[in-house]
């Protein structure tokens, strides 16, 4: 029995190829990469190799999608047999709020300390161990250790994140016991890892968590990204400092994520993920297996045009922001009847407004963290050929259609290198650090034109791009590069 046989429907081209080699090389691999760009068809060719696994091989697969909309769609469009959060579910025992509405099967045991004797969540967890695939996101996957001989994963660039979680250390800064008997708080000012350095250097500590952190940093065995927040410990919030490491590649805590007793293969799909990301998940001494997919979507329909660009790395001069400014008004009218999204960070956001506004009016539109919802939606749904100044948009964000032909990006999203952990990267790993960047820009190429009979158009203004390009060609996808126009 052949894998595109179990295909649902007329596959693409680009459909048939992935499915093709993914069977060719299915017993000389254990993890599969599938690199598959805007419109392949992802959950397609997962449900495709669900079924193919079952019905061939006889083992059970489990779909990882990182949130409930990819949830949604697998159920919709495939019929997979899913598991929710605990939250999604309403109590079937007659429980209800104060406002007499149904509780939720995790609020009723939050309020009760237990379920109801007919619990559908408690159902949906006893059957979804019992079918030949299902769907959950990430941490309901963990939560629940639904490990299965497949593992498929949508959107697997996003696992990074995971893994860092996943070996973080979290320490509690309210109240921190020093030799001799004194309990100090952390500084507030201390929220980097330099700053963290400094203040464990001229300690000595009682905690051994404490003492053996202040040994690692000291050695630099392990360089982490620091974060500061309250975080829930025993029901209340307290003071946290977050340390999430950089490395991850033999972190061995991330057996967790698929005990080599329990599964036999790893799918990964996403549109941009690449062997450095890849290395950061723990699979080493695994047989890796990377398959390109060809986009269904003609590289004329997508246009890259990188531009000569402006000198946008920080201080930008007033002349830079001047000049970005009109260029970003010409684009706009050019293309007078569609709606444009400008890719922008928040600190250049503010500063050009007021320039575009001058020539495009109430055309343009911008948001801040609070109102970001709300204003994205409104240029969703509006008829009106706005102009949104957006920032942190490049993925997530669905612009399918005539309404949306052209999108800008003002500037690389370069990590920040005044964190000393991401000055430590770009200078021993600078192919990691160039990823960060390239994997965004990637990302925001893709909010347009999304299928092949759409069409839009990006510009990036960014002079740095073009070094980027030249220097590490060889990390963008072949899909992207085959899209890029460069100016002169």
């Amino acid at each position: 029995m052949r894998l595109l046989d179990m295909f649902r429907g007329q596959p693409r081209d680009c459909q048939v190829a992935a499915l093709t080699a993914l069977e060719k090389y299915w017993n000389e691999a254990d993890v599969f990469v599938l690199s598959a760009p805007t419109a392949a068809g992802k959950t397609r060719m997962m449900s495709t190799i669900a079924r193919w696994v079952h019905k061939k091989h006889k083992l059970q697969s489990t779909i990882l999608v990182p949130n409930n909309v990819l949830l949604d769609q697998v159920v919709e469009s495939e019929g997979i047999y899913a598991l929710r959060n605990m939250d999604s579910y309403t109590c079937q025992g007659g429980a209800t709020d104060q406002q007499g509405e149904a509780m939720s099967c995790q609020a009723r045991k939050r309020v009760m300390g237990e379920t109801c004797g007919q619990c559908v969540y408690l159902r949906q967890v006893r059957q979804v161990h019992k079918v030949p695939y299902r769907v959950a996101n990430y941490y309901t996957y963990l939560a629940h250790r639904l490990y299965s001989p497949v593992i498929m994963v949508d959107e697997a660039h996003l696992l990074v994140n995971m893994t860092k979680e996943l070996a973080a250390k979290h320490l509690w800064v309210d109240r921190i016991l020093l030799k001799g008997g004194d309990e100090v708080r952390l500084p507030y000012f201390v929220d980097t890892y330099e700053a963290l350095l400094d203040w464990v250097r001229t300690r000595e500590f009682r905690e051994g968590a404490w003492q053996a952190l202040r040994e690692e940093l000291e050695t630099g065995r392990m360089r982490y990204l620091v974060e500061r927040g309250d975080r829930r410990y025993r029901g209340r919030e307290r003071d946290c400092l977050t340390l999430l490491p950089l490395d991850t590649s033999h972190e061995p805590k991330l057996e967790v994520l698929w005990p080599s007793k329990k599964v036999q293969k790893i799918v990964l799909l996403s549109g941009t993920i690449s062997r450095l990301e890849v290395e950061q998940l723990a699979l080493a001494g695994k047989r890796v297996k990377y398959i390109e997919v060809e986009s269904p979507i003609e590289a004329k329909r997508r246009p890259v045009f990188v531009e000569q660009g402006y000198g946008l790395s920080y201080p930008v001069s007033q002349d830079s922001l001047s000049s970005l400014a009109s260029r970003v008004v010409n684009i706009c009218n050019m293309s007078p009847k569609t709606k444009i999204l400008v890719h922008i960070p928040y600190s250049l956001s503010a500063k050009i407004l007021p320039m575009l506004r001058e020539q495009l009016g109430d055309r343009v539109l911008s948001h801040g963290r609070e109102d970001k919802i709300e204003v994205v939606d409104y240029f969703k749904t509006t008829k009106e050929p706005l102009v949104l100044l957006g920032s942190g948009l490049y993925e997530g964000v669905d612009l399918y259609g005539d309404d949306y032909q052209v999108q800008i990006i003002c500037k690389v999203p370069w990590p920040f290198l005044g964190d000393p952990a991401w000055k430590f990267i770009a200078e021993t790993h600078p192919e990691r650090y160039a990823w960060q960047a390239i994997q965004q820009v990637v990302q925001a190429a893709g909010r347009i034109c999304r299928g092949p009979d759409d069409f839009g158009s990006t510009f990036i203004l960014d002079r740095s791009f073009r070094r980027l390009y030249s220097q590490q060609g060889t990390l963008f996808p072949e899909y992207f590069k085959q899209a890029v126009v460069i100016d002169g």
